[in-house]
């Protein structure tokens, strides 16, 4: 009987429509008879494989616990725990023009729980395997494609995109949230470590940033230096493009980003008191607004605490102000009470503001490693706060190292000198070094594995 089962479902979809997610194959059916997906969504065709923010990059809001959406949400979201009373999905995903035309498939996604109601403009919902889906008379007579009026749970749903429409089943670690929390964690704190490498100018209350022309851009604020913009804060120079032949430069290059660290040190609730506008090369302002999907943003807002001992903030964020450009705060509560035009990546999100997805562009040069398992760079045989994992690094002396294509000579090392060396759970391979004391010895395309 449970092959039958299977069989079926494999069946079902087949006929009933595919769509990228179900790459993942399914392995059975719920309740309500839809399928339950098996594998991980990183296993699907919708997990992005290019994107400089990841998983994240393309969901408007992604929370490690919750989503509260108290107000119209243009855009989708990800979270264990999703309540959508309002309206979301990005109206603009049946004519998707500008840099990410790929929205125009858009996915939301609740592992655990979700109370959704009203209208959606998404095109594949995933919910728990415990939720039902019915028809709007409360029959379990739905199948994918969705067509008509339904109920999840009993709230009657709209899903109104004009195309192919599915839901599905999915265990709880289909996300793992978990895992994701830390990784963001790991990119905000080395994000938080990062110089200045453009300068900042704030007269009357007014803070002022002029971008360079490519590349990551870095700008280190206080909380305080950020919440006393309040006549305004403003981004100069963003380098746009016609992409649709309208003779309207209307998008980013992708050649150029902005990374602003704001250290929250001695704040457990933090308000935004700034509105953000960003300017384009012939001055002209980016406002918020929904079109905004079509050009995405390259501005990365780092929220962090020099003094916790993570070094990440844990309390709360409210947006008292409009803001454009996407959200790190993965140990954070944030509340946006005011629209915000980007990702948003947190603990929780309540929007009690409509919001509008934007998603990151880059470039964003920084590592995502865990800063407390990396070695940092050996020079002229000095080790300087060297964290290592069945390592050590002694006077010059490397155990356990992994060395390719390593000449040694004689087996004796002074003034040796090592560059850009990392060192964790290290292996020696093809390199020989015997009685510990080589004279001028010389190591030549030095290759660090497992760092």
């Amino acid at each position: 009987m449970k092959l039958m089962r299977k069989l079926l479902a494999m069946a079902t979809a087949f006929t009933m429509g595919t769509c990228g997610l179900c790459v993942n194959g399914s392995a059975d059916t719920a309740a309500d008879g839809l399928l339950i997906l098996t594998g991980s969504y990183s296993d699907s065709s919708y997990y992005p494989t290019s994107r400089p923010l990841g998983i994240a990059n393309t969901f408007h809001l992604f929370a490690f616990d919750s989503i509260e959406l108290a107000a119209h949400c243009n855009g989708n979201f990800a979270a264990p725990h999703v309540d959508a009373s309002q309206a979301s999905g990005t109206n603009q995903n049946n004519n998707a023009t500008g840099t990410h035309p790929e929205v125009s498939v858009e996915v939301s996604v609740a592992t655990e729980s979700i109370k959704i109601q009203g209208s959606t403009l998404i095109t594949d919902l995933l919910i728990p395997i415990e939720t039902l889906v019915t028809d709007s008379n409360g029959n379990f007579t739905v199948s994918n494609p969705i067509s008509g009026q339904l109920r999840i749970d009993g709230n009657l749903v709209d899903m109104n995109h004009s195309g192919e429409k599915h839901i599905y089943h999915v265990h709880e670690d289909y996300i793992d949230f978990a895992k994701y929390q830390a990784k963001y964690g790991n990119l905000s704190k080395n994000a938080s470590k990062l110089e200045d490498t453009i300068t900042h100018s704030a007269k009357d209350n007014v803070m002022n940033i002029t971008l360079s022309d490519t590349g990551m851009n870095v700008v280190n604020l206080t909380g305080k230096e950020f919440y006393d913009a309040q006549n305004g804060f403003n981004i100069h120079n963003a380098i746009y493009v016609d992409t649709d032949n309208d003779g309207e430069a209307d998008s980013y290059t992708g050649q150029q980003s902005l990374v602003i660290n704001v250290d929250l040190a001695g704040y457990t609730e933090y308000t935004t008191n700034s509105q953000v506008k960003i300017y384009r090369s012939d001055d002209s302002v980016v406002t918020n607004r929904e079109i905004n999907v079509n050009d995405g943003t390259i501005v990365l807002w780092n929220f962090y605490d020099s003094s916790s001992a993570d070094g990440l903030f844990h309390g709360t964020i409210n947006y008292g102000k409009t803001s454009l450009g996407s959200v790190l705060a993965p140990y954070a509560d944030v509340n946006a009470d005011q629209n915000i035009d980007g990702n948003i990546i947190a603990e929780s999100i309540r929007t009690g503001a409509e919001s509008h997805r934007c998603d990151f562009m880059g470039p964003l040069t920084i590592s995502w490693d865990d800063p407390t398992t990396t070695t940092s760079t050996t020079t002229s045989a000095t080790t300087t706060s060297a964290t290592t994992t069945s390592a050590t690094t002694t006077s010059a002396t490397t155990t356990s190292a992994t060395t390719t294509s390593a000449t040694t000579t004689s087996a004796t090392t002074t003034s040796a000198t090592t560059t850009s060396a990392t060192t964790t759970s290290a292996t020696t391979t093809s390199a020989t070094t015997t009685s510990a004391t080589t004279t001028s010895a010389t190591t030549t395309s030095a290759t660090t594995t497992s760092a």
